[in-house]
């Protein structure tokens, strides 16, 4: 059985991709929650007569199961990750699977030092996904997630083949990766790039292109960036990596970051596990980081 701890877009996207071929049911950590968790998936790149459908799945809550996690996907916000894991303490083995989805870098690291015997993965998946309100997730483009053992114990080939099999038996593209630190680095320079300019200026991410504050600031902040893949032993050229982070603002141009709904939604940003990151990790090697540092500020000023 596959468990999945958060109930938010991503969590309902892989409820439902993967319901065809797994027994699966959300696990909460506060044993006042709902005991059944409904919601209608819209896909919004099939026709309109085939783009809804509506799903229902239980919610195992600690205080009524004494059952051990075999597998458990970690959809979460990446500051409520470590805490909600601690609280299913008791349903986790050293043979539990957990597969981390959060965004930015951090969590990952905090979840390796409180759980260094089970087998650890990440996920990281360019599904458009949203959740417009509590009934209702959009699946607005279709993508790919990458998965990768990111410690020993994950790294044996018949648990890796085992995590991977039972994610690619989804109706999701999922590939296995040898080395996703690239990856979850890459993609952390990307988000550092993105979410707090459309957080900062409540825009599209296709609307940066748009913005003199951008064009003014982003190659200061893309110097800094490239500084922080080297020094992580990920190095990516200048020109190169502002091809990257063109081609998504491009290609999601009508998105809204995660980060700018979260503003939207007077709740609290990721901005602690991405720019907050990479300001801190530069300035522990002692290199430029004023700019990530500037837009950590912006972005926590902005409230919630």
């Amino acid at each position: 059985m596959i468990h999945i701890l958060g109930a938010g877009a991503m969590g309902c996207l892989w409820a439902a991709a993967l319901s065809r071929s797994h027994t699966l049911g959300f696990v909460s950590q506060r044993a006042s929650d709902t005991r059944m968790i409904t919601f209608t998936l819209e896909k919004r790149f099939l026709p309109a007569s085939q783009n809804s459908t509506n799903y229902e799945f239980v919610q195992h809550l600690p205080s009524t199961t004494t059952e051990t996690i075999e597998r458990l996907l970690i959809c979460t916000k990446s500051y409520a990750a470590l805490p909600a894991l601690e609280s299913l303490r008791s349903q986790i083995n050293q043979t539990t699977q957990l597969v981390l989805f959060q965004n930015g870098l951090g969590s990952q690291y905090q979840i390796l030092a409180q759980f260094p015997d089970n087998p650890i993965f990440a996920a990281v998946t360019t599904e458009g996904v949203n959740r417009v309100s509590p009934s209702k997730v959009v699946h607005a483009g279709m993508g790919q997630t990458l998965l990768g053992a990111l410690n020993p114990p994950a790294q044996e080939e018949a648990t890796r083949r085992q995590c991977y099999q039972s994610l690619a038996r989804s109706e999701l593209q999922v590939q296995m990766s040898d080395d996703i630190g690239f990856a979850l680095w890459k993609k952390l320079a990307i988000n550092c790039a993105v979410n707090p300019f459309t957080a900062i200026h409540n825009c599209a991410n296709g609307e940066l292109l748009e913005l003199p504050l951008f064009a003014a600031t982003w190659p200061k902040l893309r110097r800094e960036l490239c500084r922080l893949l080297e020094s992580a032993d990920y190095p990516i050229p200048e020109m190169e990596l502002d091809a990257m982070v063109f081609e998504v603002i491009n290609n999601t141009r009508h998105n809204i970051s995660s980060m700018l709904q979260d503003i939207r939604r007077h709740k609290k940003t990721e901005i602690d596990d991405i720019n907050g990151f990479a300001w801190r990790y530069l300035k522990a090697k002692q290199l430029d980081h004023e700019i990530n540092l500037q837009l950590w500020e912006q972005v926590n000023a902005l409230g919630t």
